[in-house]
């Protein structure tokens, strides 16, 4: 009797499953991307201008390269276990329906802090930019190879499950399966407690705004300022704040954590200054306390996105 395997049968499936419907979502892409190309050639300057065009490469490559396979692997593999477990076609499909309905429930209500961990998509957090484009970002990379991992476990338990005869020791594919889904869970795991320590240090930025609420302020008179940006890199900023200023010993701005201060200078001196959970204290000196002076401020860093709303009544992240 031929030996057989049932995890290289079901691995085999899968592969099929996952390169066919890979071949869709690409035929998908090329044809949008043809059709954005020509109305962007043929359609400028009309009614619809602005309106139709092709899509950003970058994106699209990270979906067709980076975002898809992972996501195809995975649902191909729920579906591989669904129909081995069941047994019955009617009841895979209106199982398989729920649980995507269900996802679908998950990514529109997640808080956005939270798609980092959830999302099979990577442009989860913006929209895709000329200027500034992204491929693949670290956590991105470990999501997506755990949502491999999570396949290839469930996988091993649907071919378990099937039913045929099988040589294959069920003892260490059933260990191999759970080790790979643990695996796989782990790295999960490790994405969700990034996004909580990420979630703590934003609390504390915020209540460290919160704190300086009701401190007395100087007025802002004019800013100048010379920015320089390096997409995707960093900013440089060179800005001069003309300010009437309180009758305090520090001045307090805030300024986002990312942005590392090189210097800072009131009244054309040099003066002593802290930067710590997104805010940036001034030593006023005595003489310059209730006068209008210049403040001068070069930062250069990246700002971090989790800085924006800290004060907003509804907190998109």
């Amino acid at each position: 009797m031929p030996a057989r395997c049932n995890l290289a049968f079901f691995l085999g499936r899968l592969a099929a499953l996952v390169v066919a419907m890979w071949l869709v979502c690409a035929v998908f892409a090329a044809s949008l991307q043809t059709a954005g190309l020509a109305a962007d050639k043929w359609l400028r300057n009309g009614a619809l201008d602005g309106w139709l065009g092709p899509v950003e490469p970058w994106s699209l490559a990270t979906f067709l390269f980076v975002d898809a396979p992972p996501a195809l692997v995975l649902s191909g593999a729920i579906v591989l276990l669904l129909a081995a477990v069941l047994r019955n076609r009617l009841a895979v499909v209106v199982l398989g329906l729920a649980l995507l309905s269900a996802y679908g429930w998950l990514l529109l209500y997640a808080p956005l802090r939270l798609l980092p961990v959830v999302s099979v998509f990577s442009g989860f957090d913006g929209f895709a930019s000329d200027m500034a484009p992204r491929f693949l970002a670290v956590d991105s990379a470990v999501l997506r190879g755990a949502q491999v991992l999570l396949a290839l476990g469930l996988v091993a338990l649907g071919a378990l499950g099937y039913a045929r005869a099988d040589n294959a020791s069920k003892a260490t594919t059933l260990f191999g399966g759970l080790a790979l889904i643990a695996v796989g869970v782990s790295g999960v795991a490790v994405l969700g407690q990034s996004v909580v320590a990420a979630e703590r240090e934003r609390q504390v930025w915020r209540d460290a705004h919160v704190a300086q609420r009701n401190a007395p302020t100087s007025d802002l008179l004019r800013l100048d300022a010379d920015v320089v940006i390096e997409p995707a890199t960093a900013l440089h900023v060179d800005a001069s704040l003309a300010l009437r200023l309180a009758a305090e010993p520090q001045l307090v701005l805030s300024l986002n954590p990312g942005m590392q201060v090189r210097n800072v200078a009131l009244g054309g001196e040099d003066v002593s200054f802290r930067h710590e959970d997104g805010l940036l204290h001034v030593a006023v000196p005595s003489p310059l306390a209730e006068t209008e002076a210049t403040l001068r401020v070069v930062a250069s860093g990246l700002p971090d996105a989790r800085f924006a709303y800290l004060d907003s009544v509804v907190d998109p992240l």
